[in-house]
């Protein structure tokens, strides 16, 4: 008897806890401004609208409609998250990228604004090619982005050129690449991924399936890391993204040399016109431009701004 009594008393209490909680719920107005004393009003909403599965403009239209004490607590857990500098994309494990949505998390660089610049650039590109064949690699691919959005663009613009193009990503990191594979699957674009070496997956395919390159063009697409390990710690945003996503050694340098040793024994054995452009960090635009002339001597090689007018981008053609 006594045990039930306890029992009845228990659920009691526990009634009257979430009562009593419910009955001190804030509005949409009130979190946000008592989150925003610590976050930024972006994010704040951002997180927010995601806990209550609505829309930014929904925050604005029902700022006074109460939270319940739930969506309170797990907005709390993800404003914590945010304060130790989780960035928010991880949180919600969901970034967009040139309009589509793709999934992140620990194991990819998150999606940047420069790179869909990069993209730009590739279209502008693609209406120069006249070769019957075209064969699309992006190498480092991480969650996939870049192919994935070059992909589903153009075969919605061009119907044609499902023929006569082939994507191809590869990426050294397991992990990353299964993320990259449900990103295609979930966007439905046709990329076959190689685990694998930069160019090299790609390169050894060519060669086991003897598939000629003749009168084909080869695009290789590439943001690599490309941060020097001080530049990494310096920076408080991106500490908790893979480092090994974003540092490399050589003056952040030692893949995109590494890339171009293997463009360069590619197409002594299987000639073929390449156009490769890679993203860099500003300073890098000299060093690697005078590299790759040193060893590409008759190539055409570019430097392209961003919108912020940064050297962001080196392209070289054979």
């Amino acid at each position: 008897m006594a045990g039930l009594f306890k029992k009845d008393l228990s659920q009691e209490i526990t009634c009257l806890y979430i009562y009593l909680n419910f009955m001190r719920q804030k509005t949409i107005k009130q979190l946000l401004s008592q989150a925003t004393t610590k976050l930024d009003r972006l994010d704040a909403e951002i997180l927010l609208a995601f806990v209550l599965k609505k829309d930014r403009i929904f925050l604005f239209t029902h700022e006074n409609d109460p939270v319940t004490f739930f969506s309170k607590l797990k907005f709390s857990s993800l404003v914590k998250k945010r304060l130790n500098h989780v960035p928010v994309a991880q949180i919600l494990q969901k970034k967009e990228f040139y309009g589509i949505p793709f999934l992140v998390n620990k194991h990819t660089l998150i999606p940047r604004p420069e790179t869909e610049e990069m993209i730009e650039i590739i279209f502008k590109k693609f209406k120069e090619i006249h070769e019957k064949k075209i064969f699309f690699l992006d190498v480092g691919t991480g969650s996939g982005c870049i192919p994935i959005a070059v992909s589903k663009t153009l075969f919605n613009e061009a119907d044609a050129l499902k023929k006569s193009l082939q994507f191809f990503a590869s990426d050294i990191s397991k992990k990353a690449l299964a993320l990259a594979e449900k990103n295609s699957k979930i966007q439905q674009t046709p990329i076959t991924f190689f685990h694998g070496d930069l160019l090299d997956p790609f390169a050894k395919h060519i060669k086991q399936n003897d598939i000629t390159l003749e009168s084909s063009f080869l695009f290789v697409t590439a943001n690599l890391p490309y941060l020097t390990d001080e530049q990494f710690h310096s920076e408080e945003s991106i500490q908790k993204e893979p480092k090994s996503a974003l540092v490399a050694d050589d003056s952040g340098l030692a893949f995109y040399k590494k890339l171009l040793f293997q463009i360069h024994t590619f197409v002594n054995s299987k000639p073929c016109r390449v156009w490769c452009i890679m993203e860099i960090n500003p300073e890098q635009a000299k060093p690697l431009e005078i590299f790759t002339s040193s060893l590409f001597p008759n190539a055409r090689i570019k430097i392209h701004k961003d919108l912020s007018s940064n050297e962001r981008f080196l392209s070289l053609s054979l």
